[in-house]
């Protein structure tokens, strides 16, 4: 019997930490898991009224993530070498963050898993210095300095913060671990190799102009994207808006721009012929 009442409450509770996995997946607060369990109930699914709370849900989550982070750290200790792949962002409260991917390599088959966002309230090389080691000891749950022996590589962009010959942050870490490989990212590195070759041309100049003025017109008049969606109606087309170009995707959102402007440019040519009609 104490069996059985055992498995039955797993069972309501691994309904519930599905939910909380799949909110916390795709960016949903943790607020909308209580209608989330209301609604499984409705569907005459089996789940208890306890653990109902936004609270509970952090804390699914939370468990949901030591589980992740133990598998991890296994991967790696088991592993002979590993090496650190990382990128710095600004996020939405215009903080720095460093996200930190760590790849292994067993039996052949390579791994690339991802271990912490860490702040970094001052982004210069100590301060990343930092943040690495603080990613490593709290993903790995093992001290830093023990991390040594099978760290091999790190790949990071071409900044001079992280690729300093005297003071970036691959030259601190080669002061504990001499044989540590530095390496520039290839993508960002072919990318950056990609604008040098095009960016002095006349054409892309006056494309890259006229990609930027395109996104302006729109982005910042709210009556010229309502009547962008419905010249996209009129002729049929999906309704886009022209987006930015430029950033440090440089290529990828040149890209997305050009799709948007050839998949919209039949609405772009009546929108703008009408707009042109009423100036005149």
């Amino acid at each position: 019997m104490l069996i059985a009442l055992n498995k039955t409450l797993a069972d309501k509770l691994v309904i519930k930490f599905k939910t909380v996995h799949a909110l916390a997946k795709h960016d949903w607060p943790f607020t909308d898991y209580v209608w989330q369990c209301s609604l499984d109930q409705s569907k005459g699914l089996a789940i208890s009224t306890d653990y109902r709370s936004d609270k509970a849900a952090a804390d699914f989550a939370h468990h949901i993530a030591e589980v992740e982070r133990a598998a991890v750290a296994k991967e790696v200790n088991d592993a002979r070498f590993a090496s650190l792949i990382m990128d710095g962002a600004t996020d939405s409260a215009i903080m720095e963050q460093d996200i930190i991917f760590v790849r292994t390599c067993e039996s052949g088959q390579v791994k690339v898993r991802f271990l912490s966002i860490e702040n970094t309230p001052k982004p210069d090389a100590v301060g990343v210095t930092a943040s690495i080691k603080r990613s490593v000891e709290s993903g790995l749950s093992i001290a830093f300095v023990d991390f040594f022996p099978k760290f091999v590589a790190i790949a990071t962009d071409g900044a001079a913060v992280m690729t300093g010959h005297k003071a970036g942050v691959v030259s601190n870490l080669k002061k504990d671990q001499p044989a540590l490989f530095g390496m520039h990212c290839f993508a960002h590195r072919l990318e950056l190799a990609c604008r040098d070759v095009v960016k002095s041309h006349p054409s892309y100049q006056e494309l890259d102009k006229f990609l930027l003025d395109l996104y302006l017109f729109y982005h910042n008049n709210n009556l010229n994207r309502a009547n962008l969606n419905e010249a996209c109606s009129a002729a049929g087309s999906k309704v886009l808006i022209p987006t930015r170009v430029g950033g440090t995707r440089w290529l990828p959102h040149t890209l997305g721009a050009l799709n948007n402007l050839w998949q919209i440019y039949p609405a772009l040519v009546l929108h703008t012929s009408q707009f042109k009609q009423k100036r005149q």
